[in-house]
């Protein structure tokens, strides 16, 4: 009886055991067709971005190569290192010849037939001035700081005038008209000031020792924070405008509710002023430019070091981050341009104040 009392508990553990294996193999077969259709899916992608390159021309002085192909740009590459330099975006279809006239202009033919002549290093010419001699009021006293709308459509200018005035205006591109102005933003000269990731808001931050936000729409301030106890030197929004970060001469970056002005995090360690600080793509990381010849990246969120980028020989000032978040440009007081990989700190080019030339850009 005993003996048949535990055959029958193996027997039932047994089927248990026998449906766990079943359903197990039936969600292993779901994942397996799913990889597949993935797998698939990825295969016919890979094969649908494989465009051949109908055409190549190397520049008169072999230094460059151009190619083109069933894909709707040209490209342009380092011919000793195969390093890409530019892209030149044609139209919307395939191009079928390309040809150097000199050794910075080069033609493309499309297969509708379209021939455009291509410069890949043109000259700069003024678009406008606004503000001076010609236009005396407009701009009250020193400009210290621009920026851009996302839609490059208005420009953001800051200044003032020195421990009387701090000044915000806003202009629009297509013909200089000032569509927006506060000439007492704040009690002394701004020294930076952006644009809200919406377009809606204004940071500034200033001698005053204050960084302050303002509604563009009704031009009337929004919110003061109360923190420093130097010059605020540089502004960043987070991409989702929820946070504000500022730097300061008093050797701090400061972390900011962008709606409550509360204080979320004060990040030390630094040994002079703190010139400039900017989000890193849509991370909670921040990056910053110090006199004391250091780029540092800490973690918004906690305030902690997560790395430093090897220093440089003179104070930094200028510093941006691309929209990616994985290159670091920063500007020194000796006149050079430093360019690091965000993630690990490599140095990946350095820039001196004497070069000349290089890929400034490309136009039809």
């Amino acid at each position: 009886m005993q003996q048949g009392e535990i055959a029958k508990r193996e027997l039932e553990q047994a089927q248990v055991f026998l449906q766990v294996a079943r359903d197990s193999h039936q969600r292993a077969e779901g994942t397996l067709n799913e990889t597949k259709g993935r797998l698939d899916a990825t295969t016919a992608a890979a094969n649908a971005a494989e465009q051949p390159i109908r055409r190549v021309a190397f520049s008169p002085d072999s230094s460059r190569l151009a190619t083109v192909g069933d894909f709707p740009s040209a490209q342009l590459w380092d011919a000793a290192s195969g390093a890409a330099l530019s892209s030149y975006a044609a139209g919307a279809g395939a191009l079928v010849s390309v040809a150097y006239l000199s050794g910075s202009r080069f033609v493309t033919l499309a297969a509708d037939g379209a021939l455009v002549a291509w410069e890949t290093n043109p000259s700069w010419t003024l678009a406008a001035t606004i503000g001076g001699d010609n236009q005396p009021g407009l701009i009250a006293d020193r400009v210290m700081s621009v920026d851009f709308s996302a839609d490059g459509t208005q420009l953001l200018v800051a200044g003032g005038v020195p421990s009387r005035s701090g000044e915000l205006a806003i202009f629009q591109v297509a013909d200089g008209a000032r569509s927006f102005h506060l000439p007492q933003a704040h009690d002394d000269v701004v020294h930076a000031a952006r644009f809200s990731p919406d377009g809606r808001r204004i940071a500034s931050g200033g001698a005053d020792k204050y960084l302050r936000t303002f509604d563009i729409a009704s031009m009337k301030p929004l919110r003061r924070f109360e923190g420093h106890t130097n010059y605020l030197l540089g502004v960043a929004w987070k991409g989702d405008g929820l946070e504000i970060a500022s730097a300061g001469a008093d050797a701090t970056v400061k972390v900011w509710d962008a709606d409550s002005a509360d204080q979320k995090q004060s990040i030390g360690g630094f040994t002079r002023h703190v010139t400039a600080v900017e989000y890193r793509g849509a991370t909670d990381e921040i990056v910053s430019t110090s006199g004391d010849k250091q780029v540092r990246v800490h973690n918004a969120s906690n305030g902690g070091l997560a790395r430093t980028i090897p220093s440089v020989p003179a104070w930094l000032h200028g510093l941006d981050v691309t929209a990616s978040g994985e290159i670091i440009a920063a500007g020194s007081a000796d006149g050079t341009v430093h360019v690091w990989n965000a993630t690990n700190g490599q140095v990946l080019a350095t820039i001196p104040a004497e070069i000349n030339g290089g890929e400034k850009g490309a136009k039809p």
